[in-house]
């Protein structure tokens, strides 16, 4: 299906820590099939071994492209904002030796939903939304009701409106 794609495939891919400690590459091709219709297919969920640099990264998608044979087709990369996603794609450009006919700032695209995502938690959550996140994954870990709910509190109204909607859901 890949190589009968209409023009270039696309590729997004993100990486993600397991509860168990494996690190997780997803990677997804974006295309135009033979019948024009638009596709999106998951290439591989692959372990990405070692730390999370760019050239890690850009290892496992290097394999899963030539795995499919689509070196010739690719397109863009679409991608969420983390730097080692830049790496990863100069990475994989020198690899399969593109960076020829593919300009790395014009191949690397930021991922639109990853962008609003995050104006939005900074919006709702403050400047520092990320740091209160993780500290609230943290804190809901532990299943802790009442730290649970003065973590919400501490966000100011958005914080109370989210103590009572729980409150509402769990009355029977």
């Amino acid at each position: 299906m890949l190589r009968k794609s209409r023009g270039k495939i696309y590729i997004s891919f993100d990486i993600w820590t397991s509860p168990n400690g494996y690190a997780l590459v997803g990677i997804v091709s974006h295309f135009v099939d033979d019948d024009y219709q638009v596709r999106a297919i998951l290439l591989g969920i692959r372990e990405v071994y070692g730390e999370h640099s760019g050239e890690n990264v850009g290892q496992t998608v290097v394999d899963v492209i030539r795995e499919f044979q689509t070196e010739s087709e690719l397109g863009a990369f679409v991608l969420d904002n983390a730097g080692n996603n830049d790496t990863a794609v100069r990475y994989i450009l020198n690899e399969l030796e593109l960076h020829v006919t593919h300009e790395e700032e014009h191949c690397r695209l930021r991922c639109l939903g990853h962008i609003i995502n995050l104006a939005a938690q900074d919006f709702i959550f403050g400047q520092n939304s990320e740091k209160w996140l993780r500290e609230h994954a943290a804190i809901e870990d532990s299943a802790d009701i009442e730290d649970l709910q003065r973590s919400w509190v501490s966000q100011g109204i958005i914080g109370h409106i989210q103590n009572l909607i729980s409150l509402i859901r769990s009355s029977p």
